[in-house]
């Protein structure tokens, strides 16, 4: 058990250490949902090379989502400016994956790379 211990901090530290050293990139694109039925009700974010993007959520009938704006990215936060938003929406880079996740209110989403 003793042994244990500092062999988990070692291996906790290459871990952490490898992350640093890979930080998650960011590739313009189309991201979504994989889904394998119809795609009609599903959200898509589109990211251009020109730092603009298109959102879209048809998801909520009540309260349909669709933006445009700008795009930036600070470290592993993909910050997306609208003027048509109170404020901006904010996406967090996943380090396993071409993915973005985000979190509003109680409904976290996760759109991963579709196509370039």
């Amino acid at each position: 058990m003793k042994r244990l211990f500092p062999a988990l901090l070692l291996l906790l530290g290459a871990l952490s250490a490898s992350r640093a050293d890979n930080p998650p990139t960011l590739v313009p694109g189309t991201y979504g949902v994989h889904a394998t039925g119809p795609a009609t009700a599903l959200p898509t974010l589109t990211l251009r090379p020109d730092f603009t993007f298109r959102y879209a959520n048809p998801s909520g009938a009540a309260r349909p989502q669709e933006l445009a704006g700008t795009w930036a990215l600070a470290g592993d936060q993909l910050v997306l400016t609208s003027p048509n938003a109170a404020k901006p929406m904010k996406w967090r880079l996943d380090p396993s994956g071409p993915c973005l996740t985000t979190r509003q209110g109680l409904c976290f989403t996760r759109l991963c790379q579709l196509s370039q």
